[in-house]
């Protein structure tokens, strides 16, 4: 906390997002992900707060959010698996935009959602479904699209993912 309090670029002072920042579980994450070397997890953890920043996903426009959601093609399933951990589902053959912002928004709302699951539990992290039965160039997501999910996947939610099941 004391690294991140020193730091003032970008509009990522330590106020602004002590929402985010005073939860000790995401500091954690953010620490085993490099090897408890405080410096590398403040620079990961700068880079969040950038896309973040960037991408808004803490300010939701739930207009948005069913228009990204209405499909099915991002949901944490009902029930978890048989290791108490929650299971988000990415079904790309029910993709129903274009947006690329709106996207990666309800994606993070999605994954946050996932995290509150584990929540009172032993679970820390979740299981990534990716359905990829109609899976097709049509609807692939753009290459841009595609890093700047890896992106957030890595720098935002790090340490979330326990294993990403891929099923044709």
């Amino acid at each position: 906390r004391e690294e991140l309090k020193k730091e003032s670029d970008l509009g990522l002072t330590y106020e602004r997002w002590a929402w985010y920042l005073d939860d000790d579980a995401v500091l954690d994450r953010f620490l085993v992900a490099r090897d408890d070397n405080v410096q590398k997890a403040s620079r990961l953890i700068r880079d969040a707060l950038a896309w973040r920043l960037k991408r808004r996903p803490h300010v939701l426009d739930y207009a948005e959010l069913d228009r990204e959601c209405a499909t099915g093609k991002l949901r944490v399933a009902p029930s978890l698996d048989r290791f108490g951990r929650p299971v988000v589902i990415f079904d790309n053959s029910v993709q129903n935009t274009k947006d690329a912002g709106g996207q990666l928004r309800a994606l993070a709302f999605v994954l946050e959602h996932a995290l509150r699951r584990c929540d009172g539990s032993q679970a820390r992290k979740y299981v990534i479904f990716l359905h990829l039965n109609d899976f097709s160039l049509r609807n692939n997501p753009s290459w841009s699209v595609t890093k700047e999910t890896m992106k957030m996947l890595i720098c935002c939610f790090a340490e979330c993912c326990g294993h990403i099941i891929l099923h044709n």
